[in-house]
């Protein structure tokens, strides 16, 4: 019986033994891989920086200034002019659009009435309830039962 009790003792320390080395062998294989994705998106934020910083320097406003007198036919008294607003009366009025009093040919076939609002069919009774009615009716109606 002491051998029979010991033999199955060593198999069970075997069987742990062996559960271990595979648990941490698992460890270390996720642990190399979350190592690589680490480096992989330490990379991508030096990408991402060094994008960002060379959109900064392409979008300087004198650079793009430069660029849109270049290559755009623009008059050039918009640079020596003085575009700032000094008084609030040089602030010109808002446009108003004129609607004409008649309808033009190109439009009769567009419809100007507005559509009507159907009345559902609800009973009177219905339409004039007082606020403890209608919360008695939620709560029957949340209830399942009929009202």
């Amino acid at each position: 019986m002491f051998r029979l009790s010991g033999v199955l003792m060593i198999c069970f320390a075997v069987v742990l033994g062996v559960m271990l080395f595979h648990t941490s062998q698992s460890v270390q294989e996720a642990e190399k891989k979350l190592a690589i994705i680490g480096q992989n998106s330490s990379g991508e934020e030096e990408a991402l920086r060094a994008l960002s910083t060379e959109w900064d320097y392409l979008n300087r406003p004198q650079r793009l200034e430069s660029l849109a007198l270049k290559n755009l036919d623009l008059d050039k008294d918009i640079t020596t002019q003085n575009n700032l607003i000094e008084d609030v009366a040089d602030i010109p009025k808002a446009v108003v659009p004129v609607i004409p009093k008649v309808k033009p040919k190109f439009l009769n076939h567009v419809s100007t009435k507005k559509p009507e609002k159907k009345q559902e069919n609800l009973k009177p009774s219905t339409i004039q309830k007082t606020e403890q009615e209608k919360f008695e009716l939620l709560l029957k109606n949340v209830q399942g039962e009929a009202p």
